[in-house]
């Protein structure tokens, strides 16, 4: 269906609805297909504005939980007068320790499930920093997210923090682009990139302004946030979702006793400037990194040329995760944590707990090879 033909259904469609918010969130609902869905939420940002996002009659329990019920600690760390918030989980001498670099918008919450699952699995320490602009981290320039401002960040927190602990870096989109240039400044010994390519990424970056735009500006509480996550499929998992988006806004007026509304943590948009720096050269930056590495993707229509080739050489193991989108870590976590798990256990940074058993390989797949459960 073309765009135009989908603008003048869509259009039809929405003048039998009333223009009221809460007709045009349930017409949002109703349709599955991307195309159709991002072209909704900006007809939808064009009619209504950007008001509070009212869904319809809640059927499921979609309160926040706390993030002490996943992890151990929550900490800060200092560099000049930027605080870094931090959490972490699991057994702080295991030999294995794994830093989780969340992606743009979200926050170390982020990888909660995903820890979890992983801790039951091997024995490791996971750290969950809030990247700068992000979750509970306060930073004098919280608009400065270059990647360069953005490694430096992170390899003083490595150096600081993780320090001499033998380490696998895993970066979700953002994070994953991050993760890669960290990996070329610091002893680390695993990469693990999730749901990011320098190819589709950078063909991508023309309709983020579309796909912001069209989110709520603001919503009326953190269950109405969850709520909007798991029906829009930004989050798939409600419960990943729960304790995930308690992470990504924020309260609209911390002074207002009576007022629970809520506001985007951080404005995406205003960083814009950056995004093609995120991204760009980030494949042979990839490939070029010293340690065992693993990409993990949503879709193999999001491989590249360059890692294409570099997969059919066994430069880094692939797995695709069809099932998900793309946080795939929240969407799909206990399958994410059986592939990390058994990468881990297979290179001997980790021992693998009793009740785990890594699965099988394909041989000649690129590295281990994907596995076989997974697709």
């Amino acid at each position: 269906m073309s765009k135009e033909k989908l603008k003048i259904i869509s259009k039809k469609e929405i003048k039998r609805f009333s223009r009221s918010i809460q007709d045009l969130e349930a017409l949002i609902f109703q349709r599955e297909k991307e195309d159709e869905f991002n072209l909704l939420q900006l007809l939808i940002h064009e009619n209504c504005g950007n008001q509070i996002c009212q869904p319809g009659r809640r059927q499921k329990d979609y309160s926040p939980t706390d993030w002490g019920d996943y992890w151990a600690e929550k900490k800060t760390y200092q560099k000049n007068s930027d605080i870094f918030s931090y959490y972490t989980m699991g057994n702080e001498e295991s030999k294995c320790c794994i830093l989780v670099l969340h992606g743009g918008g979200f926050s170390g919450l982020s990888f909660s499930l995903f820890g979890k699952q992983l801790r039951e699995m091997t024995d490791c320490f996971i750290i969950a920093p809030d990247i700068r602009g992000h979750g509970d981290s306060r930073c004098e320039d919280e608009t400065s997210l270059s990647i360069e401002s953005l490694t430096e960040d992170m390899v003083s927190f490595y150096e600081e923090i993780v320090q001499h602990r033998a380490t696998v870096i895993i970066g979700h989109s953002m994070g994953g682009a991050l993760a890669v240039h960290v990996s070329h400044r610091t002893p680390c010994i695993g990469l693990v990139v999730i749901d990011v390519v320098e190819g589709s990424a950078l063909e991508a970056l023309p309709s983020m302004e579309v796909i912001l735009r069209g989110r709520p500006g603001k919503f009326k509480s953190v269950d109405q946030a969850i709520e909007w996550a798991v029906r829009t499929n930004y989050i798939k998992n409600l419960q990943s979702a729960k304790i995930s988006m308690p992470g990504q806004v924020q309260d609209k007026s911390p002074s207002a006793v009576d007022s629970t509304d809520q506001i985007w943590r951080i404005n995406l948009s205003e960083t814009a400037n950056y995004w093609r720096g995120w991204f760009e050269g980030l494949s042979e930056k990839f490939l070029s990194a010293p340690q065992v590495k693993m990409l993990l993707l949503a879709g193999m229509d999001r491989l590249d040329t360059a890692l294409t080739v570099g997969q059919m050489q066994g430069k880094f193991q692939l797995s695709v995760m069809p099932t998900a989108g793309h946080a795939i870590h929240e969407d799909e976590p206990r399958k994410v944590a059986e592939l990390i798990a058994t990468f881990i256990t297979r290179h001997k940074f980790a021992d693998a707990n009793p009740n785990f058993t890594p699965q099988c390989a394909i041989p000649g797949l690129g590295g281990l090879g994907r596995m076989r459960a997974m697709m």
